[in-house]
């Protein structure tokens, strides 16, 4: 059986970190990302089990800068053994779900560029306002809604890409 859970960050949180835990294992290079806790009191956290087993986890945040209609989805994962069978798909699926239904006007993730296609099947498109070089150097060319969010700014080798309801309900036709 496949079932969907969205967690409040204020509830018990040991599921969820559980898979970050594995996840840190499976992916050692991201790590930094899937150890930070900050936020996750404040944020949305998704489960998707498989018969009663945890298989994939993804975290909504709110924009912590002046931009509260902006939504932030992060620490998306799942297992080795059930990669294949589209959870990460579902996990970002209910968390855009989410993120409108709060009353999200866009949603961003930072991706690395080789995974960036997963998103842009969902309406994701590549914000090409900001670069990032490989030396962690940024260089910010006029996007406005990045001045606002500390949580707008890539790692360096991820693209930012940017989902608004429109774009979302294009891509379901």
């Amino acid at each position: 059986m496949l079932e969907g859970i969205i967690i409040n960050g204020k509830e018990d949180m040991h599921r969820v970190y559980t898979l970050r835990r594995i996840a840190c294992e499976q992916f050692p290079r991201l790590r930094y990302k899937f150890v930070d806790k900050t936020g996750d009191q404040e944020a949305a956290h998704v489960i998707v089990i498989i018969d009663d087993e945890d298989a994939a986890v993804g975290t909504l945040f709110q924009d912590s800068g002046l931009n509260n209609d902006i939504y932030i989805l992060d620490k998306i994962f799942v297992k080795k053994e059930y990669q294949k069978e589209q959870l990460g798909d579902l996990v970002i699926k209910m968390l855009i779900d989410r993120a409108f239904r709060l009353g999200a006007k866009q949603i961003w993730v930072m991706s690395p560029p080789d995974v960036a296609g997963f998103f842009t099947r969902v309406g994701f498109y590549i914000d090409k306002a900001l670069e990032v070089s490989n030396d962690n150097s940024r260089s910010n060319s006029g996007a406005i809604l990045l001045e606002d969010s500390s949580a707008a700014i890539p790692e360096a080798n991820e693209v930012k890409l940017i989902l608004t309801q429109n774009k979302l309900k294009k891509c379901r036709h």
